[in-house]
């Protein structure tokens, strides 16, 4: 296990031409080189640090001392966090400002075999707090229970960090993570806004939501800004998500953390 961790820091060589792929001493299966883009531009070819089986053990090894399952292979995977896994929409008691948006989400479930499979998600945005990822997991969680259908869900920044930060001690698991979201049959990316600075992590946005919009894969995206706003920054990356999303408007649903806090605040003074 110590190999198998040692490797997670080296620097796999990086070449112009493609080399030759290479067997595997554990399992003796072949290790294919990747071919990636550089942060600053460029393509170049790279040797795996590890084969895929090394991975699945540092994976199990994780497992066993977090006691959490490998890293997200659809939800619930924590990339937007485990309080959300139960989220159903039976199981929300809205206040009156959130009636729109929680009957727009029932009939956006009611229309599925016909707005999902057509490639149309959904944009919720509006101010923190106010019930937007609660909303949106509760959709993933719906569809999986009645379509059977099994997606999954990334804050935004998270993914493109874990996947950069893989790029050079793991190109093909960095691949493979960005891979399985921009696939997913269904997607829900958390807080989309303005924290995509460096150009590599814009361009994977970009190339992600390009790819559903024109596979017609179903996105569900939640964000602090309007797509009107959020074009001022990114013009590419809202000009798709117009084009494959229907926007429900968060502004005017209070601050349910904050009605939280108050709550057990109070509770906590009159309590004896």
């Amino acid at each position: 296990m110590g190999e198998v961790l040692s490797s997670l820091n080296k620097l796999p060589p990086v070449r112009q031409e493609r080399p030759e792929p290479r067997r595997c001493e554990r399992c003796g299966g072949m290790v294919e080189p990747v071919l990636v883009e550089l942060p600053r531009g460029g393509k170049r070819w790279i040797e795996p640090a590890r084969c895929r089986c090394e991975v699945e053990e540092w994976e199990r090894e994780q497992a066993r001392l977090t006691g959490r399952t490998p890293a997200a292979r659809g939800w619930p995977g924590g990339a937007v966090g485990d309080v959300y896994a139960g989220s159903f929409l039976d199981s929300f008691d809205p206040v009156p400002e959130a009636a729109t948006v929680l009957q727009r989400a029932r009939q956006y479930l009611e229309q599925w075999a016909t707005e999902g499979r057509l490639g149309f998600g959904l944009y919720l945005y509006g101010g923190a707090g106010t019930g937007k990822t609660r909303l949106a997991t509760a959709i993933l969680n719906e569809v999986a229970r009645r379509h059977g259908i099994r997606g999954q869900a990334w804050n935004m920044k998270l993914l493109l960090q874990q996947a950069r930060s893989l790029l050079f001690t793991d190109a093909a698991e960095s691949h493979r993570l960005l891979g399985e979201a921009t696939r997913a049959p269904l997607l829900l990316l958390d807080e989309v806004g303005f924290g995509l600075e460096s150009g590599w992590e814009l361009d994977q946005a970009y190339l992600l939501v390009d790819y559903r919009c024109a596979n017609l894969l179903p996105t569900l995206v939640t964000s602090n800004v309007t797509l009107s706003e959020l074009s001022e920054r990114h013009e590419r990356l809202a000009s798709r998500l117009m084009e494959m999303t229907l926007v429900l408007n968060f502004k005017q649903v209070p601050d349910y953390r904050r009605k939280k806090a108050k709550d057990l605040q109070q509770q906590f003074l009159t309590s004896p």
